[in-house]
């Protein structure tokens, strides 16, 4: 019984060292202001850079992570995988200042300078496929069993309109609206009506509208019909910064449908809408 209660004293022991030591690795534990070896990595697999049929140029950047933070800049290197690339290295650039981690951070940017032909058609698929690895000694790239991590794909998309990105469209927008409704409620108009939007990215190739009727059915139809909510939906929004679709409302069978675009040059967004009963309104979002 004595070595049987040894025996599992031992054990406990070497596993309580064990646990021990693991705990010295684990990321809550350590000092992040430490130099140390650090793991390396694309934060993400894949990404788009879009270039115009009028202008061939843009710029990509490509986000590089470590594990931890270094009190100075750490080298990296990439390489362009040529059998699955289809990009023509005449066509791109990779800027060798960006191949770093920078001191006192865990996040990097590769640059890479696209610049096409003016007017010239591109394939459809436009890869350019890199692979991470590291120069400093301080970082280690990090392996898993497919490399998954050390692997990133961009591709150049080639639209025919100036690129309008959605992530910029974020925050609070007052919508003016203008419009008519078939139940002659309010005098049956609405004129320079404002209402406070908020509108979030989500990322996916939609714009969500904290109200995506401009607070017209609460103007509306709160006090005959008890409409007395705002109406959130997801609307389509893209690269051009056009923006179609349909949505429902919290009225039963109704579908709206709408258009809209962005102009930069006035900082604002345009919808136009219609619905099933014979409402119809513009609305101007402002910020």
């Amino acid at each position: 019984m004595k070595k049987l209660t040894l025996k599992y004293l031992s054990m406990l022991f070497v596993l309580a060292i064990c646990f021990t030591s693991c705990s010295d690795d684990d990321p809550a534990d350590v000092n992040l202001s430490e130099d140390r070896l650090a793991s390396l990595y694309f934060s993400s697999g894949s990404g788009n850079v879009f270039v115009t049929e009028d202008d061939g140029s843009a710029v990509a950047k490509i986000p590089v992570a470590a594990s931890y933070i270094y009190s100075t800049d750490r080298a990296i290197a990439v390489t362009v995988d040529s059998d699955k690339s289809t990009v023509d290295p005449a066509d791109y650039s990779i800027v060798d200042a960006s191949l770093k981690i920078p001191a006192n951070s865990v996040e990097g940017f590769i640059e890479i300078n696209i610049n096409f032909n003016n007017g010239t058609p591109l394939e459809e698929e436009n890869l350019i496929v890199l692979d991470l690895s590291a120069i400093d000694p301080n970082l280690l790239p990090l392996v898993d069993v497919s490399n998954a991590r050390l692997n990133y794909e961009l591709t150049v998309v080639q639209v025919n309109c100036p690129v309008v990105l959605s992530a910029p469209l974020a925050g609070n927008w007052t919508a003016t609206s203008n419009g008519t409704n078939a139940d002659n409620q309010q005098g049956g108009v609405a004129v320079d009506y404002e209402y406070a939007v908020t509108i979030i990215d989500n990322g996916d190739g939609t714009l969500n509208f904290s109200d995506a009727l401009g607070g017209l059915y609460r103007y509306w139809y709160e006090a005959p019909y008890g409409y007395n909510r705002d109406t959130p939906r997801d609307l389509n929004f893209n690269i051009c910064g056009e923006m179609s679709g349909t949505f429902d409302t919290f009225f039963n069978n109704d579908v709206v449908t709408y258009t809209g675009s962005y102009d930069s040059t006035t900082d604002e967004i345009t919808v136009t809408w219609s619905n099933v009963f014979g409402d119809q309104a513009t609305a101007v979002y402002s910020r």
